[in-house]
């Protein structure tokens, strides 16, 4: 009995194992690749980098068995611009080294390709190759793309961000086989240290607006307003940086000065009040205006020592001469009319 049990588990065995051997176990890709960007450049600034140029290459690293792929490249258009693009698909026909990558191409030839356009609608790269038969697979390291970026925004500040130049919107390697089987990979973004521009320049203040009496200011002109009218002064100030404050300074003397801040009303432009209640008639007021931004950087205007100014008159100054005035042209008439 236990020798028939023996035959029994020994000729099953044998079936299980002529079975297994018949089974075909597709071809697994065990090394994992890396797909990556090599830069020209990995910081920009502090001096002024807008306009400039420069390239990245798309690689991909120890890879195994590779006959085609799919790669889509995200561009960070909030700080940089696409230019152009070259694909360096097949290896066949760009061997050498494509700067600023240390590779040649990639995939051998004859190669068939699906994507291989720019789409600004939504800022990707797009690149999709496949080897064709009777290519080989590829293996080692070799280089995508080639793309160009314009640097379109560079910040002003203190210190430096890293930005994410470009990144991988979407990935797909596929091996040699029915069906192709996936190669696994990782990737790594294009990260570039962006220092600040540096801003030592001070805000540019414009010659400032009265009412009344209605008019551009001039430093050192006098204007008179009527005594208890409040004066409203506005200015135009701009700067390359956010501006902090904008302070209008004002006085009879040159001591003890009285400061307002100004507020924004409109773009770059400033107001404040200087009030009537403080002064009396034939009081000569004078002010001066600053604006600092928020890196400290301070403008003056007018020049110290040399002031906007007002005179303070009584109201009745102003109908005495409108009086006088219709007085003269009353005269002026009369006479005409005994004449002729």
């Amino acid at each position: 009995m236990k020798s028939k049990k023996m035959i029994v588990y020994l000729i099953t065995l044998a079936i299980l194992l002529s079975c297994s051997s018949l089974m075909r176990v597709p071809k697994v890709n065990a090394a994992t690749a890396t797909v990556k960007f090599i830069s020209e450049v990995y910081e920009l600034g502090p001096e002024n980098a807008t306009g400039r140029e420069f390239k990245v290459a798309v690689v991909i690293e120890n890879v195994e068995n590779l006959y085609g792929l799919d790669i889509r490249v995200k561009i960070n258009t909030t700080y940089f611009q696409y230019v152009n693009h070259t694909t360096t698909i097949p290896w066949n026909t760009t061997q050498t080294p494509v700067p600023p990558s240390p590779y040649g191409g990639i995939l051998y030839a004859p190669t068939t390709r699906s994507k291989d356009e720019y789409d600004p609608s939504t800022n990707l790269l797009k690149i999709a190759y496949s080897s064709q038969s009777p290519a080989k697979p590829f293996a080692g390291n070799g280089t995508v793309c080639v793309f160009r970026l314009k640097v379109v925004y560079h910040p002003i500040g203190q210190g430096y961000f890293n930005v994410t130049a470009a990144s991988f919107d979407s990935i797909k390697l596929a091996g040699y086989g029915i069906p192709p089987p996936p190669i696994p990979f990782n990737s790594q973004n294009l990260i570039i240290k962006m220092n600040y521009l540096e801003d030592n320049e001070p805000p540019l203040i414009s010659n400032p607006y009265q009412d009344p009496p209605g008019e551009i200011m001039q430093p050192g002109v006098i204007v008179e307003v009527d005594f208890g009218i409040n004066v409203t002064v506005r200015v135009n100030v701009t700067d390359a940086s956010p501006i902090e404050r904008v302070v209008l300074f004002y006085n009879i003397t040159s001591d003890n000065w009285e400061n307002i801040t100004m507020q924004l009303i409109s773009d770059n432009l400033y107001e404040a009040q200087i009030p009537s209640s403080q002064f009396n008639v034939g009081d000569t007021v004078f002010y001066y205006i600053t604006a600092t931004d928020i890196w400290g950087n301070s403008a003056q205007t007018p020049e110290t020592g040399i002031y906007y100014k007002y005179h303070i008159i009584p109201e009745l100054e102003h109908i005495s001469a409108i009086l006088l005035i219709l007085i003269t042209l009353a005269a002026t008439l009369l006479l005409t009319r005994k004449r002729s």
